[in-house]
């Protein structure tokens, strides 16, 4: 079992540091916030509408990711149902996955810190390291764009740690904590995809 007690605290003290880096010294000098002349970007300003708006879009996407491994494992037919994983292990489980993608974080600061210094907004929110879309001279506007830029090393890694960690929490004896956690998984990534294709093709 994985313990909540250091992963929930430590992915939001991670998650802290990471956007406030990223909001004032990667996004913000490069971006105008002047929203009808009244916002100043501020830590109070940031924590209220930047940080806490991220930890709501983390609290829905884990919630969704969560319950789509409980009813893979439920779906899947297991046997040993007296040992099904709980959903708040596998809440946790997706928390701690996670980190997969805040070290595409981490690789976007020491980029834009160390490397591609000279860079602007459109290059900001381009930016999506070790995926087809970075390897492919794509227009960012296009509709294969989402696709592109989903297919990349972080998100093979992800459904890695999350089959791990189910073969950890329900599946000691087999692999196929791998299987539920990539058609679990994948299925919310492709009705994703779906919904924000069809947005961006609107």
């Amino acid at each position: 079992m994985i313990n909540w007690r250091i992963v929930l605290p430590g992915f939001l003290v991670v998650v802290f540091l990471l956007r406030y880096y990223d909001f004032f010294y990667l996004y913000l000098p490069v971006r105008s916030f002047n929203i009808g002349g009244k916002y100043e970007p501020s830590i109070a300003s940031f924590a209220l509408f930047n940080y806490t708006l991220k930890l709501l879009y983390y609290s829905i996407k884990f919630l969704v990711i969560a319950l789509a491994l409980y009813a893979g494992i439920f779906l899947e037919g297991n046997k040993n149902k007296d040992r099904m994983a709980s959903f708040g292990d596998l809440f946790i489980l997706v928390i701690a996955s996670e980190f997969v993608f805040l070290s595409a974080d981490v690789i976007k600061i020491f980029d834009f810190t160390f490397f591609n210094v000279d860079y602007d907004d459109q290059t900001y929110l381009n930016y999506y390291p070790l995926s087809l879309f970075s390897l492919l001279d794509t227009d960012a506007d296009s509709f294969q764009a989402n696709l592109l830029q989903t297919i990349n090393l972080f998100e093979v890694i992800y459904v890695l740690t999350l089959g791990i960690g189910l073969k950890r929490l329900q599946y000691p004896d087999s692999f196929k904590g791998f299987t539920v956690a990539a058609f679990s998984y994948g299925s919310i990534l492709a009705i994703w995809l779906i919904i924000t294709t069809y947005i961006k093709v609107l």
